[in-house]
């Protein structure tokens, strides 16, 4: 049998599935059309569920922009006739092809959704219009597609399906508001003008918000928008005898929207009314059906059926705008005051009313829980039943009975299931009300006999740890117990994972018994050695060992690492006649720098992330600019501010040509008030710092100097090296040897803990064990991290290889974890290269996937990544805040090799595919017939660079058309693959 009919098959009752489940009210509506159609109405619909939910299905609003963005190249690919893995784009394809379908309609919806999912989240609709547009765009579009399914021409069915479409999507948007209060706390699609009206509107921090203090006024509001809808329903109304017959059942939506619209009038437009939330649409669902059975046999009577059983006045005004004010399509109710009042604007519940809660509803819930404890609406019920019994009663036997009836039910429902969240979290909730006193002999027990029969059963010990803390059991107490289990059960990793949090919380509070945190430490060293030396292959021990690992190589304070210049340095600026190009050389090496548009780098690196690095904290004297001019950045920018690595340049622009005599300048960088730096744990950086370099200014030709370093092609060698003097082997630039300060004593345990837990486990007979070899690289990588101002380059070098030796191996001992051993060796070279004096770099092929910190590199001039496994443009983002790359070399990695590189959406970048270059680069590539949209993150890498020489053959993305582009891209380059230009 053929494959491919089973496959659209699916796609179609996935569809069916989709809209029966998200969007039932059409679901009804569908199942009247004729079987032709019918397909394709459920295609659409399926469609617009999964953009509708994109952005709710996740917190983070830049993933869903990526479940948007990447339906909007599904789409482009489906009208290509190419093939997406996606029930929802087959089943399209499948009516694409059969139908004539226009494009602008799947489109138009997309980038609606997208559009809306860029608002900011404070703001709001400028006007009713605006809300009208995107309910065309959202709802009309679906049944201009439906009608063309069914091959209808009709200019009045089209129009009806535009009215229609917008009453439908404005109706909806009102009845989502509770959803989105009680998401975010906002009210998102009241328009300003209606808002202003009825004086919800106002003003936080510059930002127009809508309050929601009067029920009254959001009652007016929501009627207004309402009345609007009701508008279009009249206009649709109208059209009913020009509409062709065959076009009715494509327009029952009108029935569902009517249908709203009266459940609306009866809440008295209260959208928080939760008689909205029953049935369907606010009326029973069989009521509903009937009602679509009825106008669907009245089909010669299509949109007629949703006139009004009674009188109401009509909208006589017209909505054009003559001067005449609209008259309201239903007149508006004047509700009591009780009837809409504030507490029906509940942000946790969104409930109108207090529901009853009925002895055999409890009861039937606890039975339920006692089968099936996960079934969180019926915990949920049982939390509000108690709340409402405990307002209602005073007496303290019925509370302790009350109180008593919930904790049997969570006891019998986890003996259903000792690991049921719902169970645990309801007696957590019960106990934190603090209503009764706590029985903690009984709690202890019950904890007793879950831990026996499952040790490690982590909701035993994270309910052990809230009982604790309620009872105020003393931390060494719970150690105790710990140890206690661990004696019983060496593999009880609950326990150790118990311990590490007790242990960090007690030394980090400095409990009494436990303020020499050195001793501490080295005690649970040798307790945790006895469960390795046990059993080796116990992982349980190990993550004990590495938490205890990461304690001893923490830093305890805040250190400057590395500085560029550095501390002491001589250098000489040669300047040229035309000052395009710098260069930059050092008296005591035969390092040279080239440095474009005047600007010379002051590099800080510290030994963990800070911040509040800026003019006041550091000060720089200079004579080229002044200290309160200059402008620290954190490499690279984040949003929290806090970077190990800081810059700012200092600018040589107004500098005019030196005469014959050289002039000599010296530059003094203080952190005499650095304890404003302040990392991200708290510490603040407490030793000021006077570092000073000496800078000679020259009037000696750059060309005649030389020139740069890349006018020539520049040749990596096979052996790793390359066709310039300095070496090629990664080396980095020695710590700050901070001269003046002791080094303490807890750092002198420090080292020669590492060193002998390295010692030991070097001797450990278990060669094959990837928990050993995993421990060793960590502590090879964690010595020398220690001891990079002291130990020797040699030495350093060959515990580098030693440990990139041992994550090759665990590569080959553990292959399932083969992605986790690779990214850990990408960090390793990574770390060696993270300081600023490096200038040329050739990463090892095969090596690395990622270019975290690379970034901090900003006197690299030469780069070499050919051979490796980047398969996307965006893995080089960190390239672009390279000012001094001259020379790089992608080539022979994966680019290009994966139709869609999600991840791109993660990063900076157009959310349309638009870019905004020069109209130079525009009618180059217009001329060139390069299409921008297709290589836009490739557009977004290079447009900032200044290269001269590009390496990118072996991608499956460098052809011909590519390298056009990247001509167009980069005026400087000279070499493209070798070849001149």
């Amino acid at each position: 049998m053929n494959a491919a009919p089973i496959a659209i098959r699916a796609a179609f009752s996935y569809c069916v599935q989709q809209v029966r489940r998200y969007d039932y009210h059409h679901y009804l509506s569908l199942l009247h059309l004729p079987p032709a159609m019918r397909r394709a109405a459920f295609a659409f619909r399926a469609f617009n569920i999964e953009i509708s939910r994109a952005m709710d299905l996740t917190s983070e609003p830049r993933v869903g922009l990526m479940r948007l963005l990447w339906w909007q190249e599904a789409v482009d690919k489906v009208f290509a006739k190419k093939l997406v893995e996606q029930p929802v784009a087959r089943a399209l394809s499948s009516v694409i092809s059969e139908h004539k379908i226009s494009k602008q309609w799947l489109k138009r919806s997309i980038e609606a959704r997208i559009n809306d999912a860029n608002r900011e989240d404070n703001s709001i609709p400028k006007c009713t219009s605006d809300l009208e547009k995107y309910a065309e765009d959202t709802q009309s579009t679906i049944l201009y597609m439906t009608l063309q399914a069914g091959g209808i021409q009709s200019t009045a069915a089209d129009h009806a399906a535009s009215h229609i479409g917008k009453a439908s999507g404005l109706l909806l948007l009102l009845k989502s508001l509770p959803y989105h209060f009680g998401r975010t706390g906002k009210i998102p699609y009241i328009p300003a003008d209606v808002a202003e009206k009825y004086g919800l509107l106002t003003t936080i921090n510059g930002r127009s918000e809508i309050v929601i203090e009067f029920g009254e006024q959001i009652s007016e509001a929501v009627f207004d928008v309402a009345s609007v809808a009701g508008a279009h329903l009249q206009k649709a109304r109208g059209l009913a005898s020009t509409v062709p017959q065959e076009a009715f059942p494509v327009l029952l939506p009108a029935v569902s929207a009517q249908v709203l619209l009266d459940s609306l009038q009866r809440s008295h437009f209260n959208v928080f009314d939760s008689s909205l939330a029953r049935g369907v649409l606010g009326i029973s669902p069989l009521r509903y059906q009937l009602k679509l059975k009825w106008y669907a046999w009245r089909r010669h009577d299509g949109i007629r059926a949703i006139e009004r059983r009674t009188d109401r006045r009509k909208c006589t005004a017209d909505r054009a705008g003559l001067g005449n004010p609209r008259t309201p399509l239903l007149p508006p109710p004047r509700p009591r005051s009780s009837e809409i009042s504030k507490p029906n604007f509940c942000t946790t519940t969104n409930i109108a009313c207090i529901v009853p809660y009925a002895d055999d509803a409890i009861s039937a819930s606890s039975k339920l829980l006692e089968i099936n404890p996960e079934i969180y609406t019926a915990w949920n019920y049982r939390k509000r039943a108690f709340e409402q019994r405990l307002q209602e009663s005073t007496d303290q036997e019925l509370i302790k009975s009350l109180v008593e009836a919930e904790l049997r039910v969570v006891e019998a429902a986890l003996r259903r299931n000792p690991k049921s969240y719902g169970a645990w979290y309801h007696r957590k909730w019960v106990l934190n009300r603090g209503v009764v006193e706590v029985d903690f002999d009984r709690e202890f027990r019950l904890i007793d006999q879950l831990l026996k029969a499952d040790p490690r059963n982590f909701h035993g010990w994270n309910y052990r740890r809230f009982v604790a803390k309620l009872k105020v059991v003393p931390e060494v107490e719970e150690l105790k117990f710990t140890m206690d289990m661990i004696d019983t059960n060496f593999s009880n990793y609950s326990a150790w994972h118990n311990r590490s949090a007790l242990l960090s919380c007690m030394l980090s509070t400095k409990v009494l018994g436990f303020d020499e945190r050195a001793k501490i430490l080295a005690e649970e060293y040798e307790l945790v050695r006895q469960a390795l030396f046990t059993d080796p292959s116990d992982q349980s021990g190990w993550f004990y060992h590495l938490w205890l690992l990461d304690q001893t190589v923490s830093p305890d304070e805040v250190l400057l690492v590395s500085t560029w210049p550095p501390h002491g340095s001589d250098w000489v600026l040669s300047i040229a006649e035309n000052p395009a190009c710098y260069k930059l050389s050092q008296l005591s090496s035969l390092s040279n720098y080239f440095l474009q548009s005047g600007k010379l780098p002051i590099v800080l690196y510290f030994n963990q992330s800070v911040k509040g690095v800026k003019s006041s904290s550091i000060s720089v004297n200079s004579t080229f600019l002044k200290n309160e001019d200059l402008v620290w950045t954190p490499v690279p920018p984040t949003k929290s501010e806090e970077a190990l690595c800081w810059v700012t340049y200092l600018h040589f622009q107004n500098i005019q040509q030196c005469d014959s005599k050289t002039k000599a300048y010296s530059i003094e960088v203080d952190l005499d008030h650095s304890q404003n730096i302040i990392s991200s744990s708290g510490l603040h950086h407490c030793h000021p710092l006077n570092l000073r370099f000496h800078l000679t200014l020259s009037s000696a030709s750059v060309r005649h100097s030389g020139g740069e370093l890349v006018d020539d092609l520049f040749i990596w060698n096979c052996d790793g090296g390359d066709s310039a003097e300095e070496s090629n082997i990664i080396m980095p630039f020695d710590q700050l040897n901070i001269s003046g300060h002791p080094v303490p004593e807890f750092c002198r345990w420090k080292l020669e803990t590492i060193n002998k837990e390295k010692n030991l486990f070097t001797e450990i007979s278990e060669e094959n064990c990837k928990f050993v070899k995993l421990t060793l690289a960590r502590l090879l990588v964690a010595r020398d991290a220690m001891l990079s101002s002291t130990t020797p380059v040699t030495e350093r070098l060959i515990h580098l290889r030693d440990a990139l030796e041992l994550f090759e191996d665990l590569i080959k001992l553990d292959p399932k974890h083969a992605r986790y051993y690779e990214d850990q060796r990408s960090l390793v070279l990574m770390n060696q290269i993270q300081f600023p004096l490096i200038r040329v770099l050739n990463v090892i092929p095969n090596s690395s996937g990622c270019l975290l910190g690379l970034e901090t590199l900003q006197l690299l001039t030469c780069l070499n990544l050919g051979h490796n496994k980047f398969n996307s443009f965006t893995a080089f983002g960190p390239l672009k805040f390279l000012g001094s790359l001259r020379v790089l070399d992608i080539s022979f990695n994966e680019i290009g090799s994966h139709s869609a590189d999600t991840t791109r959406y993660l990063f900076s970048s157009p959310l349309s595919h638009s870019l905004e270059l020069d109209k130079k680069f525009t009618l180059d590539f217009c001329n060139a017939k390069i299409k921008a949209s297709e290589h836009w993150e490739a557009i977004i890498l290079f447009k900032d660079l200044n290269l001269k020489q590009l390496d990118i053959k072996g991608n499956i993305v460098a052809d011909e058309n590519f390298r056009d582009l990247l001509v167009k891209l980069l005026p400087t380059i000279r070499w493209l693959d070798g070849e001149r230009l």
